[in-house]
């Protein structure tokens, strides 16, 4: 009866033993498990926010690349032919470069196409400057303050070397300085040739004075050279005769036409195309007006 009931007490036990390591088992299962899906949990959101960092980055290395592909773009359009077709089609290839490089998620070769464009972009603007320069070595005859007007936008465009671009503004500027210039050297050119072609003219009607006695026919005595043929001078007063298609106000091409006034200021425009005008003049005085094509959509 004693055995039995030891054996018994000992079954129980065990039992009881059993149990209690069973339920140990499960709660260390049941951590390890939670342990496992909290690491794995954290791993997802680690690689959640290097994804966001990412993406982050590619966009922002986007944006910069694609700024500086439109700016190199209209780069040329502004300039006309200050920039030779080789130039341009240098800057139109580098563009295209970096183009293909902005389909991909690469922002090592991103930055590596934008570094070229921009080393690009800083030979095309020393083209400009260098042709702008011979503009003004071109021509000797336009007014002072005009060249120096484009010394000043050359300087502006002139790489430094510290990477920095210049504005579309800062082109158009040169663009347009240098048309003034050209214009400059023509009006003062034609001014020139007309006073010596007057000299030459008074000169040789004071001969024929001199050979009869310095007077007229009716016997009245001729004017001198300098009252009959005063050199021209600018007006200072412009009376513009605007012909054809004049659209004020639309976007234009830089690159034109020139029309000079007569010595009253008065001056007839008339191009043949949709066009705006602008005015040159320098120290008050009136010297030519350009026909602007406007850019038709």
């Amino acid at each position: 009866m004693l055995h039995s009931m030891s054996t018994a007490k000992f079954a129980a036990g065990a039992l009881v033993a059993a149990l209690a390591l069973t339920s140990t088992t499960v709660q260390m299962s049941a951590a390890g498990a939670q342990e496992r899906a909290d690491a794995a949990a954290a791993v997802a959101i680690e690689r959640e926010r290097i994804s966001t960092r990412w993406d982050d980055a590619v966009a922002s290395a986007r944006t910069e690349a694609r700024v500086l592909a439109i700016t190199a773009r209209t780069a040329a359009m502004r300039v006309g032919d200050l920039a030779d077709a080789r130039t341009v089609d240098r800057l139109a290839m580098a563009a295209a470069a970096l183009d293909r490089a902005l389909a991909r998620r690469d922002i090592g070769a991103i930055a590596a196409r934008r570094d070229e464009l921009a080393s690009v972009l800083a030979g095309f603007h020393r083209t400009v400057s260098v042709a702008a320069d011979a503009v003004i070595a071109g021509h000797p005859s336009a007014d002072e303050s005009m060249k120096d007007i484009l010394r000043g936008a050359i300087a502006r465009v002139r790489p430094d070397g510290g990477g920095s671009v210049a504005s579309g503004v800062d082109l158009a500027a040169v663009r347009s300085a240098a048309d003034r210039v050209v214009a400059s050297h023509q009006a003062n050119t034609a001014a020139a040739a007309a006073a010596a072609a007057a000299a030459a003219a008074a000169a040789a009607e004071a001969a024929a004075d001199a050979a009869t006695g310095g007077a007229d026919v009716s016997g009245s005595v001729a004017p001198t050279a300098a009252a009959q043929f005063a050199p021209p001078t600018h007006p200072t007063e412009l009376t513009v005769d605007a012909r054809g298609d004049y659209r004020p106000g639309c976007p234009v091409l830089l690159e034109g036409d020139w029309w000079y006034p007569d010595r009253t200021g008065y001056v007839v425009v008339d191009p043949g195309y949709p066009y705006d005008i602008e005015v040159l003049e320098s120290d008050g005085h009136f010297i030519a007006v350009k026909s602007l094509p406007c850019i038709l959509e």
